[in-house]
């Protein structure tokens, strides 16, 4: 009986050194959590994501820079990083594999919302549809190779409004949030402006 439990952990552990070896020899891409210079994978959550982590793999960063004029004073609020959503990764993805409509980020959000924002999120909470802060279609331009920007003023119709949240779209179709942030809150009035701008740049 000894015996043939040794021959038994034997045979285990060369079961388990194939199959190791037979992982460690499958390219990259195939393996859970793998990211690739150029290729766009999938994590272990099944989401698709473009490669981020190889030296040589496309990176993104997303800045955005906000200002207001309040009752004729112009304010600088600064700049500050943004969250890109697991759906902007995926619309990234299919951009680059030429799955779908061409990604175009034209659209700019405006809303209220002291809830921290998460790669999840598909839409701005408390996102403005009127007052002046609907969503605006805007028209990119480039300041440089693989850097692109959105701006857009917004004037106020209402009185008491408070805006600290931003966000990118490609449509206007809920559910299409491509990036967020937060910041300062503004609370503006009537003929006040919001003055947001969004720099995003590949690298």
């Amino acid at each position: 009986m000894e015996g043939w439990k040794k021959y038994g952990i034997a045979a285990m552990c060369l079961v388990l050194l194939g199959v190791a070896a037979y992982v460690a020899v499958l390219p990259t891409a195939y393996q859970a959590g793998a990211v690739v210079a150029d290729k766009v994978v999938y994590s272990e959550d099944g989401s698709v994501e473009l490669a981020s982590k190889s030296p040589d793999a496309l990176q993104y960063t997303g800045v955005l820079c906000v200002g207001a004029r309040l009752d004729g004073i112009y304010y600088d609020y600064g700049c500050r990083h943004n969250i890109i959503t697991s759906k902007g990764r995926n619309m990234l993805a299919w951009s680059v594999e030429g799955n779908g409509t061409a990604l175009v980020l034209n659209k700019l959000g405006v809303g209220n919302s002291s809830a921290g924002q998460v790669a999840a999120d598909t839409d701005l909470a408390n996102l403005y549809t009127n007052c002046g802060l609907s969503i605006a279609t805007v028209t990119p331009y480039s300041p440089g190779v693989g850097n692109w920007s959105v701006n857009n003023v917004f004037t106020s119709t209402c009185t008491n409004i408070v805006a600290n949240t931003t966000g990118i779209y490609n449509t206007t179709t809920a559910g299409n949030l491509f990036a967020e942030a937060n910041y300062t809150s503004v609370t503006l009035n009537i003929n006040d402006q919001l003055n947001l701008t969004y720099n995003m740049w590949v690298q």
